[in-house]
């Protein structure tokens, strides 16, 4: 059954207006409630941000487990709620995902009773009638009055393909989530993508980071590892800060037994870092270096492919096990889709293509000049400091 066809149940929950006065509320204090201890606010709208392959679904499905679970989160308590994630876009993975992360905490709940759920089809949170159905499917499995937890993953997803620019759109997807969720209780996290000039900043009208009790970012370099950090806290310190992030990396697991066309199945999760890999001076990038390491970043944890022996025995201590790479062709492709190009030519123009490909070109030599890049036999990956 897809969210279209989910029947009209129930009725929409509003909030009646009224007035308190302000001796009422001084005479009995409340503590912020927290569904992720000094993270997540219960009832309260949040916001993750990251770039693209940066980790934020792998780090929205291992924080929706523990909260699931009623596990701690990384030595944060939780408040156990049951938890829907509308899925716009992966689905043939998370199955893999949420199994991964059941053997890597080893809870002694059974999968079949725990309390997630996933979405088989991506929402229109701008739309009245389609937000109304999500609700309704929502309550199914999680009722009003009880607390729960609605992750968005992604924005972009589950926005109508409406431009996220127009500040009358978001602060329609911002009022639907309002009304239909945040009114019953629940508390809701949105995935979405950075401003990229701004990495404290989201993509598309403000309507959304001003709305929200928590805004949240994540970075992802060039050693694999997972930056994560709050830019935004309402009604609380502001926990971690960007100088005091929170790191972590992937790890990946395979299922025994498993095995598809002869392959081994499984997945990752993530796993928190102790200490952060200490940042290589002269190494930083901006503009189309970022997009094209960003668009690496993506494709070895999507598409990669395992350092072949000869590469190792080449490069020696510039790789390290497990390392993954992609071929030089599939990183060009996916690297013009993300570059800045001036050009006032048609994009579908032959002058048009050639200022993409120079573009490329010139990012591709910074990253090789500054050692972030290596490239043979048509094969590109990260390089790791000896």
């Amino acid at each position: 059954m897809t969210i279209s066809e989910i029947p009209v149940i129930g009725v929409t929950t509003t909030k009646k207006f009224e007035l308190v006065s302000i001796a009422s509320l001084i005479k009995n204090p409340v503590a912020v409630k927290f569904m992720v201890k000094g993270l997540i606010e219960s009832g309260g709208m949040n916001l993750l941000s990251g770039e693209y392959g940066s980790g934020k679904s792998f780090l929205v499905f291992d924080l929706a487990f523990c909260v699931a679970s009623g596990i701690d989160w990384h030595g944060h308590k939780v408040k156990q709620s049951p938890v829907v994630i509308i899925a716009g876009e992966g689905h043939q993975g998370i199955g893999n995902r949420i199994l991964a992360l059941e053997q890597h905490y080893n809870i002694p709940t059974p999968l079949d009773e725990l309390r997630i759920s996933i979405s088989r089809v991506a929402a229109n949170f701008t739309d009245d009638a389609n937000a109304q159905l999500v609700q309704q499917a929502v309550h199914e499995v999680c009722p009003d009055g009880e607390d729960g937890l609605v992750i968005i993953d992604t924005l972009n997803k589950n926005f109508g393909g409406v431009n996220e620019n127009e500040t009358v759109q978001m602060t329609k997807f911002v009022n639907n989530l309002d009304t239909y969720f945040r009114n019953s209780g629940k508390t809701v996290i949105v995935v979405h993508h950075p401003n990229k000039s701004d990495p404290n900043s989201s993509r598309g009208s403000n309507a959304l980071p001003g709305a929200c009790e928590g805004v949240f970012n994540m970075s992802k370099d060039s050693h694999g590892q997972i930056k994560f950090w709050c830019s935004k806290q309402k009604n609380a310190k502001e926990t971690p800060l960007q100088d005091k992030a929170m790191y972590f990396e992937l790890e990946a697991v395979t299922f025994p037994d498993v095995f598809d066309d002869g392959e081994p199945v499984g997945s990752a999760f993530i796993v928190p870092v102790d200490k952060p890999i200490k940042s290589a001076k002269g190494k930083r990038t901006t503009g189309n270096d970022d997009a094209c390491r960003n668009a690496l970043s993506y494709l070895i944890e999507e598409k990669g492919v395992p350092i072949s022996a000869e590469i190792k025995n080449r490069y020696g201590g510039t790789t390290r096990d497990n390392q993954k790479m992609v071929h030089e062709d599939i990183w060009q492709k996916e690297c013009l889709k993300r570059l800045d190009v001036n050009s006032d030519a048609d994009k579908d123009s032959s002058q048009y293509k050639d200022t993409q490909r120079r573009a490329f070109t010139r990012a591709k030599k910074s990253l090789k000049d500054k050692d972030i890049i290596l490239i043979h036999s048509d094969y590109v990956w990260f390089m790791v400091d000896t």
